[in-house]
């Protein structure tokens, strides 16, 4: 059911992306910057506005409703990207991200998602800078939006945001994106992260190596499908522990070798999850159609 926004909406406790990423996986990056960090307001507008009358409030609203527009464009650009696109607002977007640096850090962060989801290549130069940011959320937004944008030319500067952040949470994306970017100059740099002592940050970073494909990556992915192993990591939750090894599994199928075969039958067969079982036998079917092809 759709309510009205609040009059005087509270500053949401936690923050989107750090509720998100206490445990950070693949997956979830896109649940918290692509859809659900626009749920967690609990309320839909109701006003028919189009997506450049959503933008003029952002830009020219009070300050509370900036930010709540910010929001509310941000959801629905996600939710249509074709649609936004042909409105042709992206250029104006991308003037009113860089306008709002150093005002409310929150129009910035929900203006990143709507830039990675829009893929306008314009953006990158912006969202580069943006790394630079004294927020930390909007760095992260920021990140993720360049893995959205899929533009390497971004891989330098997520590199050195790797290797010189300090917010675990920011450096778990800056994983994800460089594994999303697929370009092999980043390991160097994702194998420094995939041995920190933060175990979201390294098994991100592992698993960003998978994408990339780094056989060395191999070992720790097989230690990430034992349950107990997974399950000793502080503050980890049952739900967290199944997406760890989901991912585990899927990014072991990039750089299986033939003696996997073994495992992955035993986890289709016997693990207790029935949505490992199902993914093991995903992945076996793809470890066997890569083994084929390079016969």
């Amino acid at each position: 059911m759709d309510h009205e926004p609040p009059a005087e909406p509270a500053e949401p406790q936690p923050s989107p992306l750090t509720a998100v990423l206490q445990f950070f996986v693949v997956p979830l990056v896109v649940v918290a910057l692509a859809a659900g960090v626009f749920l967690m307001f609990g309320y839909l507008t109701r006003e028919d506005k189009s997506f450049a009358e959503t933008l003029a409030e952002v830009r020219a609203g009070s300050l509370t409703r900036r930010w709540q527009a910010a929001y509310e464009l941000s959801r629905r650009v996600v939710a249509d990207p074709e649609a936004a696109r042909a409105s042709g607002v992206g250029p104006l977007v991308i003037d009113t991200f860089e306008s709002a640096r150093g005002e409310d850090a929150r129009v910035r962060r929900y203006l990143a998602s709507v830039l990675g989801a829009l893929g306008d290549p314009a953006a990158l130069p912006a969202l580069v800078a943006a790394l630079e940011d004294a927020d930390p959320e909007t760095r992260a937004h920021a990140a993720w939006a360049l893995a959205a944008l899929g533009d390497r030319r971004a891989v330098a500067a997520l590199i050195e945001r790797l290797r010189g952040e300090q917010d675990k949470e920011v450096r778990s994306v800056t994983a994800y994106a460089l594994g999303r970017l697929g370009d092999p100059a980043a390991l160097p740099a994702l194998r420094v992260a995939s041995e920190a002592s933060d175990p979201a940050l390294a098994w991100q970073a592992t698993f960003a190596r998978a994408q990339l494909g780094d056989a060395t990556a191999r070992p720790a992915l097989l230690r990430l499908l034992d349950p107990g192993y997974v399950s000793a990591a502080p503050g980890i939750t049952p739900e967290q522990q199944l997406e760890v090894r989901l991912n585990a599994l899927r990014a072991l199928v990039l750089v299986a070798e033939p003696e996997d075969r073994k495992l992955l039958s035993r986890l289709a067969a016997e693990d207790p999850e029935l949505k490992l079982q199902a993914a093991a036998h995903e992945a076996l079917a793809q470890l066997e159609a890569r083994l084929a092809g390079t016969r």
